[in-house]
């Protein structure tokens, strides 16, 4: 009885430890596209100090037609600034809906729908590589790297899901600027 639960313990040992070193190549979409995107990113960031702003941006789909817009502001790595805008897309000319600033000790006091909290870009990938483009049968992937080899677009769609508006989790990240 005991060298059985040692056998088992021991094999539990060596699978975990098989897993733990295993790297997981196909655990994401858009592996190597993600992996040259980053490491452009982190170039930018040191030669940037890592103080810059980004806009993180969503439209919401047909029905709606809204882009939120998110602008955030990161120095020395930590984020100083986000402003928000929900913005009414229309022919006749864009409307301005809701929009606020927080800094200081207003930071974080607001939720911004559908976009993240106070993410720093370095969040905002690691967030991009665990949760938008985990692999799923069930959905289509999208990563687009066109800030300078940095993140530009990416997005999740369900293939099953049928639905009118905001039937896709996708985000743009815009004009990511030096400080």
């Amino acid at each position: 009885m005991r060298f059985t639960k040692f056998a088992f313990m021991l094999g539990m040992l060596a699978v975990t430890l098989f897993s733990a070193c295993r790297k997981d190549k196909d655990d994401f979409a858009y592996e190597d596209e993600y992996n040259k995107s980053y490491k452009a990113w982190l170039a930018f960031k040191a030669s940037a100090g890592d103080s810059y702003s980004y806009v993180l941006s969503r439209e919401r789909s047909n029905v709606s037609k809204e882009e939120l817009r998110l602008t955030t502001t990161v120095v020395n790595g930590k984020v100083t600034k986000r402003a928000f805008a929900r913005i009414k897309i229309a022919q006749s000319g864009n409307e301005v809906l809701e929009e606020w600033t927080e800094e200081g000790a207003t930071l974080g006091s607001h939720e911004a729908p559908f976009l993240f909290g106070l993410l720093t870009m370095d969040q905002f990938y690691g967030h991009v590589r665990m949760e938008i483009l985990k692999l799923n049968s069930d959905f289509e992937y999208d990563f687009k790297a066109e800030n300078n080899g940095m993140i530009s677009y990416v997005s999740v769609k369900s293939k099953t899901l049928i639905c009118i508006d905001d039937c896709y989790s996708g985000y743009y990240v815009k004009d990511i600027q030096k400080l």
